[in-house]
């Protein structure tokens, strides 16, 4: 199906491109990757009067080094996550999941700040943003508004990102020391989104019991689900086989998914307690990547 009609921006700056969004409000939508997009207006299921392509905004294409985090601008790709050495170095979660996203082409067009705002809970990235404890930069004219994670994803396909606003950047924290992390997902096919995804983020003591656990589920919630009761149960205690299957059945519990044409609420369920147990004996192991600073 044809696009619909729609006028077309490109500015240069990114003043141009907040005075836009501010000036047509409710009828302007930003272009970056155009991955989600575009498929969308394909369908009719979105239709912009005004397309904001903010590809040539160089402001949003840096990665900085900063003391405690990482700050990502939101038109890097999917791609430079998995290749940038810092990103590699200080928040090798993203490259782990980056690597599950679609295939080449759509890694080497898509954006991490479309991949958020589009916030569909079953995408790597606001699962992986999510359980990193992440904060992101929203900007519009003259303000500039810093939100944790937990507020910025509200619903399926809806973040906190207002009509005059723009995602401009995402601040990751920096692992600590002798943190594992290990990653898993459930798709039909090679590339298509996930049915259900988890992420384990352990730091440990010197004796190997668990400093902070964070533990994060996709495809089951509106959003990507931080399962915090079991994040508890972990902390302090050692990642043998009997706490591994207690954190599972707490996922398996806690999770409330909706069944779809996909899979049944039931198969869902089933699923994030497997995958809760696949990655935190991965974690006990070595954790993927080898990442072990």
């Amino acid at each position: 199906m044809k696009f619909p009609p729609t006028r077309y921006l490109r500015p240069v700056v990114l003043d141009q491109a907040l005075d836009a969004l501010n000036q047509y409000k409710g009828s302007i939508k930003v272009l970056a990757g155009g991955q989600s997009l575009l498929p969308l207006m394909a369908m009719r299921l979105a239709d912009p009067d005004i397309l904001l392509d903010i590809n040539d905004l160089a402001e949003l294409q840096e990665i900085r080094d900063w003391e405690n985090c990482v700050e990502i601008g939101a038109l890097i790709r999917h791609q430079r996550l998995i290749d940038d050495p810092v990103i590699q170095q200080h928040a090798p979660v993203l490259p782990l999941v980056a690597r599950h996203i679609g295939h080449l082409a759509i890694r080497h067009r898509g954006t991490i700040g479309g991949s958020l705002v589009h916030c569909d809970p079953a995408a790597e990235l606001p699962l992986a943003v999510q359980a990193l404890d992440g904060e992101m930069l929203v900007q519009s004219v003259g303000q500039t508004r810093i939100l944790p994670a937990g507020k910025f994803f509200l619903s399926y396909l809806m973040s906190a990102v207002e009509p005059h606003e723009m995602l401009t950047a995402i601040r990751i924290p920096k692992l600590m020391a002798h943190t594992r992390f290990a990653f898993d997902e459930v798709a039909g096919r090679t590339g298509d989104f996930a049915l259900v995804s988890a992420l384990a983020i352990v730091t440990l003591d010197d004796d190997a019991s668990i400093q902070v656990a964070r533990l994060a589920i996709g495809g089951v919630s509106e959003v990507p689900f931080r399962v915090y009761e079991a994040e508890q149960y972990l902390t302090d205690a050692k990642l043998t086989p009997e706490v591994i299957d207690g954190a599972a059945s707490i996922v398996h519990q806690a999770v409330n998914p909706e069944g779809d044409l996909h899979a049944s609420a039931n198969y869902r369920r089933h699923l994030a307690g497997v995958l809760t147990s696949r990655v935190l004996t991965r974690v006990g192991v070595k954790g993927d990547l080898s990442w072990n600073r």
